[in-house]
């Protein structure tokens, strides 16, 4: 189960584009980026951690539902962000058709 600050985590995402993944073996340690979730914020999971509008001021309900659902949560001092990666048309045709 991957372990990190889920609070300083609400609203982001992993800065990766659509239909690309980040890969995390058992055991494994890394560094990612993150970039804040955009539009309505909107977010629809199905362990329903956040199932609404991801937003800080649901902090204490979210981590409440962490906390309840087990999973695991590693304080932080500060969260990697970053700008969201932007792949033009031409190249995301190349890469997925």
């Amino acid at each position: 189960m991957l372990e990190f600050d889920r609070g300083l985590a609400i609203g982001k995402r992993l800065n990766v584009p659509s239909g690309a993944s980040v890969r995390f073996e058992p055991g494994e340690s890394k560094q990612v980026t993150l970039v804040d979730i955009g539009g309505s914020q909107t977010v629809i999971t199905g362990n329903l951690l956040t199932n609404g509008v991801a937003s800080t001021d649901r902090h204490d309900e979210i981590m409440q539902r962490v906390q309840e659902q087990g999973f695991l949560h590693k304080p932080q001092e500060s969260v990697v962000s970053g700008k969201a990666y932007v792949l033009d048309r031409s190249s995301y045709a190349d890469m997925y058709g």
